[in-house]
């Protein structure tokens, strides 16, 4: 094993506190063969200070104590790489003239391991075959030996055993050197005793009926025993919203019993709560939105889990037009008023489907669609289910009444509407989330997809009768742990029930802006009216292939193409048709998501007026 030698002159310790404290002016790292200094430079937090620094006038200052941990890093780096005897040793040089404080890293790499196999010692029970054990490991034999790898390979496999009824088990990993540098890895496993649940008691409850907690609980009397049970009744009674903590923890497992049983000890929250708010992020179509929000519930009624809210939002929109700045913040837009009420009943059938019942008002509103005054009041049915914590299915129903008045386009008046007034929607629709980032914020691997099918009218009445389908694939690659490749396609198709039957325009789909084709304004790709007002279209696809990388500090840069269009209906569909825009952007990344800013220029189909490009301000990635 490797052992850490660090020498830093005592005088440098002595000096660090006497003096001023120096600044870092100059890092160099010698013998390292494997591992580049850009490598190492970067794991470390003791850093030259940057260009950008030296303009403003900032130090990075030496630490000696912060010196001594980056060498333990440095060493746990090549550890896992496989280089098991290397040491490391660093000495520093005071310049006493410049304040500065140069630094010397050296690194004895010696020979690199490679895992030569991996192998089991033990009793193995018939119903836990070698091929379950070897599944939960991540080493792979072939490559450098990690240790840190192989111990938590033994955790896994000390889980595993755990799930399947062995709550004493251990399982404990050796590591065997041999003279050709490649090593064998032993784990050394004891089962101990088979074991069951026993019976389970609750406290700490005061307003919550016990039969709420009960079932939520995985843990079974008589049951095997089973780790992950545990896990999955923690999650699930945090997941009620109810309670501020959980603890669950056996009552004699010292003993080692046959039979084990639980306590569960809960810390309710208080079931009332209000909140008034004030936020911002993108929305759908538009770049940049405020919303101020106010909301009053009670999350507990009756002890029994069920939830009523009342719910007031205001979302504004800032205009990105104008010919100075004075102009651009002065002109606000109101996006969306709604006033909504929240009933949530958290099982139906026992079984866990939340279901919400969700009348809404929002008042008339000419924003969103420049041609009419729309006034919407409704009830929405929804009920969601949840098989594993990657997978949402949603489904809905809706009744809706659109009040349309005020209709300032003759065009549309004479298309579309035969009358202004009510227009009676009832309609039924399924979504399903499959949901397999590795961060929800900034997705650096793993896929997401959306798929929606929505009809309205036709057996269920209403005055509009149409199929909606959207379907929204995102795809994301690490490269070379610096660059982030995020893809997206989507498609989306409105079609009619009965011919002569127009979608209205709050229906349809838009496209531009900072979410979808970033060379064009918001909404202003697709057909549009005499006046230059969107109409929208039946038929969406969009394309983005986006290249993310971090470059200073919270900020990454990146670089995107887009493409997308809007027809009037499917049937019109072209593929000369499309728009296109390339560019670039920067995004600071903050703990509630990225502040995002693009530039993009338009490549394909460009306007024929001015501008042929746009820039957007807007909150979290486009995808």
């Amino acid at each position: 094993m490797g052992i850490l030698r660090i020498k830093i002159l005592p005088l440098l310790l002595v000096a660090c506190t006497m003096l001023a404290q120096p600044k870092v002016c100059g890092i160099a790292i010698f013998e390292n063969e494997h591992v580049s200094d850009w490598r190492i430079k970067r794991l470390i937090r003791t850093r030259e200070a940057p260009w950008y620094h030296k303009i403003i006038g900032r130090k990075s200052p030496f630490r000696a104590r912060q010196l001594e941990r980056d060498l333990k890093i440095i060493e746990n780096y090549y550890r896992a790489e496989g280089f098991l005897d290397v040491k490391v040793r660093a000495n520093a040089h005071l310049d006493g003239d410049e304040d500065c404080a140069y630094i010397n890293i050296f690194i004895e790499e010696g020979e690199r391991f490679i895992l030569d196999g991996m192998s089991f010692e033990g009793y193995i029970p018939d119903h836990v075959s070698e091929g379950e054990l070897r599944a939960r490991l991540e080493s792979e034999a072939g490559e450098p030996v990690n240790p840190n790898l192989l111990h938590m390979d033994a955790r896994r496999i000390r889980r595993l055993m755990q799930e399947r009824g062995y709550p004493y088990a251990t399982a404990a990993m050796e590591l065997e050197r041999l003279p050709d540098y490649t090593a064998q890895a032993l784990f050394r496993l004891d089962f101990g005793k088979f074991a069951h649940f026993g019976q389970t008691s609750v406290s700490g409850l005061v307003l919550t009926k016990e039969s709420v907690v009960e079932r939520e609980l995985k843990i079974e009397e008589g049951a095997p025993f089973d780790i992950s049970k545990i896990t999955s009744s923690r999650q699930e009674l945090f997941g009620t919203g109810l309670f501020s903590a959980v603890v669950i923890e056996p009552v004699n497992f010292d003993f080692h019993p046959d039979t084990i049983d639980y306590n569960v000890t809960i810390v309710e929250r208080a079931p009332q709560w209000t909140t008034l708010s004030l936020g911002a992020g993108s929305e759908g179509d538009y770049d940049f939105v405020w919303q101020a929000a106010g909301s009053w519930g009670h999350r507990n009624l009756f002890g029994t889990g069920r939830e009523l809210a009342l719910e007031l939002s205001s979302d504004w929109k800032l205009n990105t037009e104008g010919e100075n700045i004075r102009e651009v913040l002065s002109q606000w837009s109101n996006l969306n008023n709604r006033i909504e009420l929240k009933y949530t009943e958290p099982y139906i059938f026992r079984r866990k489907i939340p279901f919400t019942i969700n009348p809404y008002y929002e008042p008339g509103n000419s924003v969103k669609i420049p041609q009419y005054t729309i006034q919407l009041i409704g009830v929405n049915l929804s009920g969601i289910y949840r098989p594993n914590p990657h997978l949402t299915h949603l489904g809905y129903v809706v009744f809706e009444i659109a009040d349309i008045y005020d209709i300032r386009d003759p065009e549309v008046r004479e298309d579309i509407f035969t009358r202004e007034g009510q227009f009676f929607t009832r309609s039924v629709g399924w979504t399903t989330i499959s949901d397999h980032r590795d961060n929800l914020l900034v997705p650096t691997e793993g896929s997401y997809t959306y798929a929606q099918a929505e009809m309205a009218g036709y057996f269920l009445g209403g005055d509009k009768h149409y199929t909606k389908l959207v379907l929204d694939f995102r795809r994301y690659f690490s490269i070379r742990e610096s660059f982030v490749l995020g893809m997206r396609a989507k498609s989306s198709v409105l079609g009619n029930w009965r011919k002569g039957e127009h979608v209205l325009i709050h229906d349809r789909f838009f496209l531009g802006g900072a979410n979808s084709v970033r060379g064009w304004k918001e909404r202003s790709i697709g057909p549009v009216s005499s006046s230059g007002a969107p109409l929208g279209g039946k038929l969406s696809l969009l394309g983005n292939i986006e290249c993310r990388m971090p470059l200073i500090w919270q900020i990454w840069g990146h670089t995107f193409f887009d493409v997308g269009n809007v027809w009037t209906h499917a049937e019109a569909f072209e593929i000369s048709d499309l728009h296109g825009s390339a560019g670039w952007g920067l995004a600071v990344i903050t703990p509630v998501g990225p502040v995002r800013f693009d530039y993009g220029y338009q490549i394909i189909n460009r306007s024929e007026t001015p501008p042929k490009s746009s820039w957007h301000l807007s909150l979290m990635y486009s995808f």
